[in-house]
């Protein structure tokens, strides 16, 4: 059987409307969502790296070694920017017939 390698991309960049702040960091349960999101890939022996992409200010409360990916205003940069952060090789995502990555 052979061991796939995976890797994870979470894209932490909305706000809140009604109070501006990270969706991220909106707690459950007392812990925030992009911990328990971190926790549950971590927890997976096939995901070998994890990028998170968000602002700054996020990035500084996210824990090694996860990868650290400033956001941009463009959802689909941000997907390109996690993508190339943990997968530095070049490659494709098909969708629908198009190429939307590379």
């Amino acid at each position: 059987m052979v061991s796939a390698s995976v890797k994870g991309v979470v894209l932490a960049g909305g706000k809140t409307i009604w109070s501006g702040e990270p969706k991220a960091l909106l707690p459950i349960n007392g812990t925030p969502l992009l911990w328990r999101i971190i926790a549950a890939l971590q927890a997976q022996p096939e995901v070998k790296r994890i990028a998170v992409v968000g602002t700054p200010e996020l990035l500084a409360l996210v824990p090694e070694p996860v990868v650290k990916v400033p956001a941009t205003a463009d959802l689909w940069a941000n997907t390109q920017l996690g993508i190339q952060a943990v997968q530095p090789n070049p490659f494709h995502v098909v969708g629908g017939g198009l190429r939307i990555a590379r």
